[in-house]
C-alpha cells in the first residue's frame, strides 16, 4: 500500500483506485458504502478527524493573531521612535542654522567691544589721558 496513514490495507484509497481489495474501483466502493451504511457512511471518521484537527487550527489562528498584534505594536513603537528621531534631527538642524548667525553676531559684538575705549578700573586708557593732560 502506498498510503502509510491507513491502518488497514482494505480501506486504502490506493487499493480502491487500483481495483485490488474488496472493491473493484471507486464507483464500486461508493455503491457498497452507500448500500451498507447510507449517506452516514461517507462521513464516518469525520468526528475523529475534527478532534484531531480543531486544536491544531485553534492554535494556528491564535498564534497568528498574537504575532500579528505584537508586530503591529512593534511597528507603531518603531514609527513613534522614528518620528521622535526625525523631530530631534529637525530641531538640531534648526539650531545649527541659527548657530552660525549667532556666532557671527558674537564676533561682531567682540569686535565692537575691542574697538571701544576701556574705561574701567585697572585700564591704562584713563592713565594715558591723565598723563597727556599733565603734559599740556
Amino acid at each position: 500500500c502506498c498510503c502509510c496513514c491507513c491502518c488497514c490495507c482494505c480501506c486504502c484509497w490506493c487499493d480502491v483506485l487500483a481495483g485490488s481489495g474488496p472493491w473493484n474501483g471507486l464507483s464500486d466502493a461508493c455503491r457498497v458504502i452507500f448500500r451498507e451504511d447510507g449517506i452516514r457512511g461517507f462521513y464516518r471518521g469525520c468526528g475523529t478527524n475534527l478532534l484531531r484537527t480543531t486544536p491544531a487550527a485553534a492554535l494556528t489562528f491564535t498564534s497568528f493573531e498574537l504575532i500579528a498584534r505584537a508586530l503591529r505594536k512593534l511597528s507603531e513603537a518603531q514609527q513613534a521612535t522614528s518620528d521622535q528621531y526625525s523631530d530631534l534631527l529637525e530641531a538640531e538642524q534648526r539650531e545649527l542654522q541659527l548657530q552660525p548667525q549667532q556666532g557671527h553676531l558674537q564676533q561682531q559684538q567682540q569686535q565692537q567691544q575691542q574697538q571701544r575705549p576701556r574705561l574701567g578700573y585697572g585700564s591704562s586708557q584713563p592713565q594715558q589721558q591723565q598723563q597727556d593732560q599733565q603734559q599740556q
